[in-house]
């Protein structure tokens, strides 16, 4: 009751005895956090006709931190479950490995699910899905935003032979091998009126050819995919197409978008190498340096990958000097250590009006060799 409410969700789900398509229930969550450190058992099994309905986007928060600060690798999950609404909540905070998936959200075996107004953040290390992972069902997002999430495939969303529809969502900062914000497979989403920018697929696709990025979506399937009204990029409208790939050829894909350069501008630009001027180092905590077009203080970060892709968000990058200027310099100290091998730094410069540029920096950390 309202009076004596129940103190975590794995316990009220255990008390909900029945529910069907005439008769759901909607457990109300207070503002606050549920996680593991305060009695949560994850991931918890949602049921059918069983909702979830939080206190608001910001302020209903199901956190996979534990007591002991490790972070569990998946919060909830649908089997087979059917007629479930998600809203006014977030779901963040998980790692994972290579063989978890779906951080945030599993939905599969013929599940169908609806999530409103819901966050999905910080799902790190996942193999499919960091933020979701959808498999043989039909899941639709309204208002939901996806964010700073890491997997090997599927950053943002992994869907395979499932319904996606995905309409007035946020789905920027997620990062995976392929499929940065989306990787899909046979079936493909529906896309309308989104915001999906900023989303990094750190390995390039070649196909019948060519050289394609996947940083927006991955897709692969015999149907169009229908994308509509959304927000790509804070640049050309032509970038679109270098976002979005289809891997089975002719690739037709229906875009509308409704930005052009005219509207906000040309973005900025950001340049920038390791001190020494060279792409290797046998410093394995480097400096950078470099210069950027007109951008307001704390609007240049910068993001690290090594190897596999890493949890670290993206940083706020020091201007050194021209602030208020055309051009300005700029300079970033990795106070990490890094390893012997390969790395890459990402760069990404906000102007005043919004607009985005991400620039890759590849780099090598060498072993120093000492001659006596």
């Amino acid at each position: 009751s309202q009076s004596n409410p129940w103190k975590t969700i794995t316990h009220a789900l255990s008390q909900v005895a029945s529910a069907g398509k005439d008769d759901p229930i909607t457990l109300q969550l207070t503002v606050g956090t549920f996680s593991a450190a305060n009695g949560e058992t994850f991931p918890l099994v949602l049921k059918d006709y069983v909702n979830l309905q939080g206190s608001g986007i910001d302020q209903t928060l199901i956190d996979g931190t534990t007591a002991e600060g490790v972070l569990v690798a998946q919060l909830l999950a649908a089997d087979g479950t059917v007629g479930v609404t998600l809203s006014d909540l977030s779901l963040q905070r998980t790692q994972g490995s290579a063989s978890d998936d779906g951080g945030g959200l599993s939905v599969s075996n013929r599940s169908s699910l609806t999530l409103q107004s819901v966050q999905i953040r910080d799902h790190q290390g996942q193999g499919k899905g960091a933020g979701i992972y959808l498999s043989n069902s039909s899941l639709t997002l309204i208002s939901v935003k996806l964010v700073d999430n890491l997997a090997a495939l599927g950053g943002g969303i992994y869907s395979d032979d499932a319904v996606l529809l995905v309409t007035e969502s946020l789905i920027s900062g997620n990062w995976a091998d392929q499929g940065g914000g989306i990787y899909a497979l046979t079936q493909p989403p529906v896309l309308d009126q989104n915001d999906i920018y900023s989303n990094i697929a750190a390995a390039p696709i070649i196909a019948s050819g060519q050289t394609f990025d996947s940083h927006a979506i991955y897709y692969n399937g015999s149907t169009n995919l229908s994308a509509r009204n959304n927000f790509w990029n804070r640049s050309t409208a032509n970038q679109v197409s270098q976002q979005v790939f289809s891997a089975t050829p002719p690739a037709v894909i229906e875009l509308q978008p409704i930005l052009t350069s005219g509207q906000y501008g040309t973005p900025p630009t950001v340049v920038g190498q390791l001190e020494s001027g060279r792409n290797y180092t046998s410093d394995t905590s480097p400096t950078f340096v470099g210069s950027a077009s007109a951008i307001p203080a704390g609007s240049l970060e910068d993001k690290f990958q090594s190897g596999n892709i890493q949890s670290e968000g993206w940083q706020a990058v020091s201007i050194v000097s021209g602030v208020g200027t055309n051009t300005i310099s700029w300079s970033a100290d990795l106070t990490d250590t890094l390893s012997i091998g390969n790395h890459q730094l990402y760069l990404r410069a906000t102007d005043s009006a919004g607009n985005q540029t991400i620039q890759t920096l590849f780099f090598t950390v060498q072993m120093s060799t000492v001659v006596t």
